[in-house]
């Protein structure tokens, strides 16, 4: 049986969206164009699952408005990427 690592791309994948929602958001939002190269998927692919309602950390419309709006907020796009783990540690600390 050999040890549990974590692989280096985990680390670097980490490390890429950090920087992605730290320094590269604008007012804590996030552009489709920027997610989708995060999780290199195309920007189209990603628009539609906003419009359709199937992405998971995003919301938009594409309906009466002649060109789609979305909204993907850094707060829950990083709790989606991380499944929430990074909090665990701090919210499930002994109070004092």
């Amino acid at each position: 049986m050999s040890d549990l690592t974590v692989p280096p791309i985990i680390g670097e994948k980490y490390d890429e969206l950090f920087q992605l929602v730290q320094y590269e958001s604008q007012d804590g939002l996030l552009l489709p164009r920027q997610v989708a190269g995060f999780i290199h998927k195309d920007v189209t692919w990603l628009t539609n699952t906003i419009y359709e309602g199937t992405c998971p950390f995003a919301f938009g419309n594409n309906r009466n408005v002649g060109r789609g709006n979305s909204c993907i907020h850094v707060l829950p796009f990083f709790a989606f990427m991380t499944q929430g783990t990074l909090f665990r540690p701090v919210t499930d600390a002994p109070r004092r």
